[in-house]
């Protein structure tokens, strides 16, 4: 994430914090992607939920920093491509279902520890309303699911 010239002022930060946040959210979104392909039909709903919770996040975080002079790569980090990883070897040894909703969650609480140093760090109102209501959002999708798995 590189800032471009903008009168509005991140600091380093929440520069990071912003660029943690972005990653995970698209980490996720991508290991959400390979669960949805592997999950079975019951459990596919749920992961469905969470790709495309993680889509409309990844969208708007990408549109928000844009609007404060961003420029923000679509990508991920390494840590996609081991979720991925992992994905597709348990599913070669049994179906996705609702026993990995443990993971999901743990994988999630992450994504809810980003936003929340994102949400101490930055300091535009604007920006850090979104990130609560993103936040809430994904808190609300874990909290549904904390009964299934």
């Amino acid at each position: 994430m590189n800032k471009e010239n903008t009168s509005f002022h991140v600091g380093s930060d929440a520069e990071r914090a912003l660029q943690t946040l972005m990653t995970r959210v698209e980490d996720v979104r991508q290991g959400m992607e390979r669960l949805v392909e592997e999950a079975k039909e019951d459990f596919e709903p749920v992961a469905e939920e969470f790709r495309e919770l993680h889509e409309k996040h990844a969208a708007q975080l990408r549109s928000k920093l844009a609007e404060h002079g961003f420029d923000v790569e679509e990508g991920g980090s390494f840590m996609a491509k081991v979720h991925e990883t992992v994905i597709a070897a348990r599913s070669h040894f049994s179906h996705i279902d609702q026993n990995i909703l443990a993971s999901v969650r743990n994988g999630e609480q992450h994504v809810l520890n980003a936003f929340d140093d994102a949400i101490n760090k930055v300091e535009n109102d604007t920006l850090r309303d979104a990130l609560k209501s993103m936040r809430s959002e994904l808190r609300d999708c874990v909290e549904r699911t904390r009964n299934l798995g």
